[in-house]
């Protein structure tokens, strides 16, 4: 089995700022559509009141695909389905733009990669850590009641959704693009953490 993304043993560490760089330079190549596939360390959203815990992290694998026109992917589908009506993206509530068209800059300032997940269902492993700082795992069924479930907005006027997500550079622990390893050398250090934590199950 391969190792989770950036953990292949050939890759390359590489900063955040270099690995928005790289990805803008793909997309300015005209690359098109390309693969990714990445290891994620989150703060998901969750409820704070009554929650044991001082913080929670997320650790998942996710795949999809980079580079490709979001609201031509809607369009294409809503023609499948019998609907004539042009899709048009409404901007984001989160990122004030779009430098390419898989690198978008929120209004704080960060950087999320755009991306369309494949759906593959990867299980995601849960770590909190308590109240004198120590990271822990914990079972996913004693956190489920602090986290909101996810509700698709409808907007697309589609029966089948096109997956289409934003995904914040900041969590991003290991990635591979086109087949090419790297490992994110200046990660938040409690999310380096974890991600060696979890390596057992992380792998593919």
């Amino acid at each position: 089995m391969e190792m989770a993304y950036g953990l292949s043993g050939t890759g390359e560490a590489i900063t955040k700022k270099e690995l928005v760089e790289h990805i803008l330079a793909l997309d300015k190549m005209k690359r098109g559509v390309m693969n990714v596939s990445f290891t994620a360390v989150t703060i998901p959203q969750f409820r704070k009141t009554g929650f044991p815990y001082k913080n929670l992290y997320k650790i998942k694998q996710v795949q999809g695909q980079i580079g490709y026109d979001y609201g031509s992917s809607v369009n294409k589908q809503r023609e499948r389905e019998g609907n004539e009506e042009i899709f048009i993206p409404q901007p984001s509530k989160s990122v004030r733009d779009y430098l390419s068209p898989s690198i978008g800059i929120t209004f704080r300032g960060n950087y999320v990669i755009r991306y369309k997940p494949k759906l593959i269902s990867n299980p995601s492993y849960f770590f909190a850590e308590t109240r004198d700082g120590e990271i822990k795992e914990v079972d996913k069924e004693e956190v489920r009641p602090f986290i909101p479930e996810y509700k698709p907005s409808g907007i697309q006027g589609v029966e089948k959704t096109v997956s289409h997500l934003d995904y914040g550079i900041d969590g991003i622990v290991g990635i591979k693009i086109e087949g090419k390893d790297h490992i994110i050398e200046d990660a938040d250090p409690i999310k380096k953490h974890i991600f060696e934590l979890a390596q057992d199950r992380m792998k593919i």
